[in-house]
């Protein structure tokens, strides 16, 4: 009797030892969950403030190369409406408005390039966010097996 009291306390013992082991590689485990999880979701509201801004960026390129676009239209209107060939005088516009046009374009496929990465990068961290939301499920249902063991022995 007394051989299977020593025999059940060790194995209370082993138990204990287990479940404690376990209790604080999950707690350990949480822990580690909940700083990566804040430093994810902190990156993920900076990437979506940037693709704001990226977003409103572009829409005021846009709305300047619709200007430039006109402005370069009614040059060439100007252009082909006079019949004489006037010397450019110190107020006629230098540049050509086709380079304009071209440079705003280039930054426009910049932008709209910068805007598809950061969208690609939000997208990934919200399935990192998922895989450790669920990594998370998955340490607290082993820290409750753990506690309920625990409370059998």
């Amino acid at each position: 009797m007394k051989e299977e009291l020593t025999e059940a306390q060790g194995k209370a013992r082993e138990y204990q030892t287990q479940a404690e082991t376990t209790i604080a590689c999950a707690n350990a485990s949480e822990t580690t969950w909940a700083s990566q999880r804040e430093a994810l979701t902190k990156e993920m509201e900076e990437i979506s403030a940037r693709c704001k801004d990226l977003t409103s960026q572009n829409a005021a390129l846009h709305q300047h190369l619709e200007t430039v676009s006109s402005q370069a239209a009614r040059i060439r209107q100007a252009a082909e409406a006079s019949t004489s060939d006037a010397v450019p005088t110190a107020g006629t516009i230098e540049t050509d408005p086709d380079d304009a046009v071209a440079e705003l374009r280039g930054v426009i496929t910049f932008v709209r390039r910068e805007k598809e990465i950061a969208e690609l990068q939000l997208d990934l961290h919200k399935q990192e966010n998922t895989r450790l939301k669920s990594y998370s499920d998955h340490l607290a249902q082993s820290l409750e097996t753990a506690r309920n063991l625990l409370k059998e022995v």
